[in-house]
């Protein structure tokens, strides 16, 4: 279960839209929350890669020992006038009351939390910090001002996927707030690969913690030979095949991993579909009313480079649920 998450902010109401969702994650397995804000690097000081080693740079805590921030974060909540610069110092000071607020509501709703205000370009920061607290997961809205606004066609969100080893949640922002944000149907699209598979257990842990039912969905790129007759199906413990004509091979890889289900402790439901990837987790995230989207960033055909191509542009930029994508393993 995540322990400790990541949330990066920009000072906007729209990137605060995240927060619902890590609280919720954070209740559910008793993790620590950090609250990350990124300011500009004042151009008065001129620190080369060493110096931003030995300030920056500590070993990251072992899990279970709450994250401490680096002496250098201590001093830009502490003293923003550390910068010489005035537009940098308010910003600074700006981003400092912003999480001294939040840190206090989490506290006051029991959970555990910390800040810290790094300068530097947002996507290293988000990086270097989730390294530095041994983070488990980010959480963050695919909306706000800044570098965060343009999230998903910027550099930001293809730096942090491509180059961070844990799961990443993105929250699409609207104009509705999610108070208390549930994950009642958590759905997992697969490809048939082992490193699809692997994001299993951890999609597990966190439907027994939140009482979810999953859905395993095995999309075949190709034309649909047949469709799904109903997907707007209650819950049920019983897991459920639907065979699509001519893939056997799909439907024998989800076969096998619903006899593994049957011993989750969670509902679980198995559906094999035909057709363009991206259209079909959509529209099957929408017909099941799913709550959470978790998929692998790497696995075979169209998920191979699931980051870089359409199948994932199209399905964060157009899923009406959060997506927490998977870095699984070479």
């Amino acid at each position: 279960m995540f322990k400790r998450i990541l949330v990066p902010l920009d000072g906007s109401k729209l990137s605060h839209q995240s927060l619902p969702y890590a609280k919720r994650i954070a209740r559910c397995g008793g993790g620590e929350v950090i609250l990350l804000r990124v300011t500009p690097q004042p151009a008065s000081i001129a620190m080369t890669p060493e110096d931003v080693a030995m300030e920056m740079g500590e070993r990251p805590p072992s899990l279970g020992v709450p994250f401490q921030p680096s002496p250098a974060d201590r001093v830009l909540t502490a003293s923003p006038t550390h910068f010489g610069d005035a537009r940098v110092e308010h910003e600074v000071q700006q981003a400092a009351e912003e999480l001294d607020t939040l840190q206090s509501q989490f506290r006051s709703e029991g959970l555990a939390v910390s800040t810290v205000v790094r300068p530097g370009e947002a996507a290293d920061a988000i990086l270097d910090v989730g390294r530095e607290a041994s983070a488990d997961l980010v959480v963050m809205s695919t909306h706000g001002r800044s570098g965060v606004s343009r999230f998903l066609l910027g550099s930001v969100a293809d730096k942090v996927v491509r180059h961070t080893e844990i799961p990443v949640m993105l929250v699409r922002a609207r104009d509705v707030h999610a108070e208390a944000p549930e994950f009642k149907r958590i759905m997992v699209p697969l490809d048939g690969s082992l490193a699809a598979a692997e994001i299993l257990p951890s999609v597990r842990e966190l439907a027994r913690c939140a009482g979810s039912e999953i859905v395993l969905l095995r999309v075949v790129p190709g034309e649909p030979e047949s469709q799904i007759a109903d997907a707007r199906l209650p819950p049920t413990t019983r897991v459920e095949m639907t065979e699509v004509a001519g893939e056997r091979a799909a439907t024998d890889y989800v076969q096998t991993l619903s006899t593994s289900a049957e011993h989750w402790g969670v509902p679980v439901r198995t559906l094999v579909q035909v057709g363009d990837p991206a259209s079909v987790i959509l529209d099957t995230a929408q017909d099941m009313y799913v709550d959470l989207i978790a998929m692998s960033t790497h696995g075979i055909g169209g998920l191979r480079r699931f980051f870089l191509g359409s199948v994932a542009e199209r399905v964060v930029r157009h899923a009406e649920a959060p997506v927490m994508l998977f870095r699984a393993k070479e």
